[in-house]
């Protein structure tokens, strides 16, 4: 028996039901600009962590500056290392953001309409250029970020998938398949996985 799910034409998934097989879920996702851009800048958390430690050092260097405790010019070392710490952590998102649209742009595979199929030992993915079959295995971890879940095949590659393009009942299927076969991103930014997801 096969059932048609259809949601405010952002995706269209048919789901298969046979007795005593989990079901395959089936999706089909065209990637925009602005879904890799708003990826790459929530993946990239690292970076923005240099903020706060570029704060404290700065305000470390004007305290020993103002206390006249500045002994051959290290206040202003300190001070100078904290603005590049703050530079570093806001200039790299939205220079990696730009560097992964303009990637982006350049893959004609990315850009094209990508149809899904989840199944509890794989996943296929396939397109007018593409046809990939990728056991769980093959995923180094997952990430969660705003409306995306990311499968990275390796530090720097990943699948975007925007949870839009599912029906919530196939996005908790997913998520489930994800928890179970590939492992999480380290706990610093936003878990993946959540109690009651």
């Amino acid at each position: 028996m096969k059932r048609q799910s259809r949601a405010s034409g952002r995706f269209s998934a048919i789901m298969t039901y046979t007795q005593g097989v989990a079901p395959p879920i089936e999706f089909s996702v065209q990637l925009t600009e602005k879904d890799v851009a708003c990826a790459s800048c929530e993946l990239a958390f690292r970076w923005r962590r240099c903020r706060l430690p570029g704060v404290a050092v700065s305000v470390a260097g004007i305290a020993v500056l103002f206390l006249g405790l500045d002994w051959l010019g290290v206040a202003f070392a300190v001070i100078t290392l904290g603005l590049m710490l703050i530079c570093w952590g806001t200039l790299m998102p939205r220079i990696l953001g730009r560097a992964s649209v303009r990637q982006f742009r350049g893959s004609p595979a990315a850009q094209g309409k990508m149809h899904y199929q989840v199944f509890e030992d794989h996943l296929t993915i396939t397109s007018e250029l593409v046809h990939t079959e990728l056991r769980w295995q093959a995923f180094l971890k997952a990430k969660e970020t705003t409306g995306n879940v990311c499968l990275y095949l390796g530090p720097m590659v990943a699948y975007v998938i925007p949870m839009a393009y599912l029906a919530p009942v196939q996005a908790s299927q997913f998520r489930e398949l994800v928890r179970r076969h590939v492992q999480a991103a380290p706990a610093r930014g936003r878990p993946l996985f959540r109690a009651g997801s």
